[in-house]
């Protein structure tokens, strides 16, 4: 959604409420938006949080291969039937 297009929307949504109503509408709006961002942190931390992700994503992927190859185990080998033709 464009931002033209989320304050028109905002604009109508909130016509119809009083001055103080609006004002506490958009009050409450712009602290969604504050609470939204993320939050600064520092190098490490980031490159802490980084690694974290990068590990649980390798254990991710190790797990799903895992499932892959017991699947493939389990499944019988699907080969092309021959053709008397050859």
């Amino acid at each position: 959604m464009s931002f033209s297009t989320t304050v028109v929307r905002r604009y109508f949504e909130t016509k119809h409420l009083l001055k103080s109503d609006r004002m506490k509408s958009a009050e409450t709006h712009n602290e969604s938006l504050l609470t939204s961002l993320p939050k600064n942190v520092s190098r490490g931390e980031w490159q802490w949080a980084g690694d974290l992700l990068r590990i649980k994503e390798k254990a991710t992927m190790r797990a799903r291969e895992a499932l892959s190859a017991e699947r493939h185990r389990l499944l019988p080998a699907m080969t092309p039937a021959l053709s008397s033709s050859c």
